[in-house]
């Protein structure tokens, strides 16, 4: 699959016999470019790299393809043996990218020489991770992810652990476990690696000092599972998605204490973890949906402003460019989406 050439902005098509009352309201952004792409399976998790020169995606059928932001470079790939359910870009170089699978194996793969340079495992007894942070502090080396056990051989009951792994030395560094047990769907760092929220398949966010490990925020915030979580841009806030539910703003400082909340179409089915995801002064946000399009909104508005992806399934992964207007959504038909924004202030 290749790249498809700019398409129009108009995408009130996606909207042809959607029956949400959601966009109500006229949008006030305009899509000035489409690229369309295809990915060679369902995708399973789209990232720009932190230069925001190249997209990085992978699918359900275990291939990682990574097209260079210019149309004019070739795209390069990796093929593993089992679906690919985590990914994100090492944040310093811009060519190593780790991706985790169902196997409960993550590798480094340095994307410019198309080689795999190291690989850790979580303990046997844990499966499926379905996301990978890079710390965004100073010394840089510090990556976690989740992963997931049976409390026992005939238990249907699963707990999860957060693993922080040394990304130079390729060892374990500490985990969490939850207390009281249950299953780690979303996590995110603040910007100095001091704070980690995590949101919890019971439906309620904790906050972890990761200095310590120690937790010193638990709530309920959402009546069934909360699906994705991420720290505003100015600290202060945290967003948060519940299974049938809305998507809700926290005081960070102020525990259970909710901002506002914004009406929500629905995620895709059978997902557990959900893209949440800010553009880089925090005044929009993008999540999938289980429509064919993602979602836009303006953080001061209730409704989405716009839906936003060609695509002709769930769309199940989303990410912001680190500089530009720029979004990236991608779909369970194999679709990928990159669209141009400007936005009328």
């Amino acid at each position: 699959g290749g790249g498809g050439g700019g398409a129009s902005g108009n995408l009130g098509s996606v909207l042809a016999g959607a029956t949400s009352p959601v966009y109500t309201v006229a949008p006030s952004v305009d899509v000035t470019n489409e690229e369309l792409f295809s990915a060679s399976a369902a995708v399973t998790c789209l990232r720009f790299s932190p230069d925001g020169n190249a997209l990085a995606c992978s699918s359900e059928d275990g291939l990682i393809r990574v097209w260079p932001n210019d149309s004019k470079g070739t795209s390069t790939s990796f093929q593993v043996a089992s679906p690919i359910t985590a990914l994100e870009w090492e944040p310093t170089v811009g060519q190593l990218i780790l991706f985790g699978s169902a196997d409960g194996k993550v590798k480094l793969w340095n994307s410019v020489t198309d080689k795999i340079v190291g690989d850790v495992s979580l303990p046997s007894s844990y499966r499926k991770i379905s996301q990978i942070k890079c710390t965004r502090a100073k010394p840089y080396n510090i990556f976690a992810m989740n992963g997931s056990r049976k409390e026992g051989i005939t238990s249907t009951k699963v707990t999860s652990s957060l693993f922080f792994f040394d990304i130079i030395k390729l060892q374990l560094v500490r985990k969490t476990r939850m207390d009281p047990p249950t299953t780690i769907n979303s996590f995110d760092f603040n910007h100095n690696g001091t704070l980690c929220v995590i949101g919890c398949h019971d439906g309620s966010i904790r906050i972890f000092d990761c200095t310590t490990m120690k937790s010193i925020a638990t709530w309920k915030a959402h009546t069934h599972t909360c699906n994705a979580v991420r720290f505003s841009s100015d600290e202060t806030s945290i967003f948060s998605l519940g299974m049938g539910d809305k998507i809700k703003k926290w005081n960070v400082h102020s525990t259970g204490k909710m901002l506002t909340s914004y009406d929500y179409i629905g995620s895709p089915h059978s997902l557990s973890h959900v893209d949440l995801s800010l553009d880089a002064d925090g005044s929009n946000f993008l999540l999938g949906s289980r429509e064919s399009y993602a979602c836009l909104y303006d953080v001061s508005r209730k409704e989405p402003i716009r839906p936003l992806g060609s695509h002709a399934g769930a769309v199940v992964a989303v990410d912001w460019h680190p500089t530009k207007q720029t979004c990236v959504t991608g779909a369970l038909d194999a679709s990928v989406c990159v669209s141009r924004l400007s936005f009328r202030r």
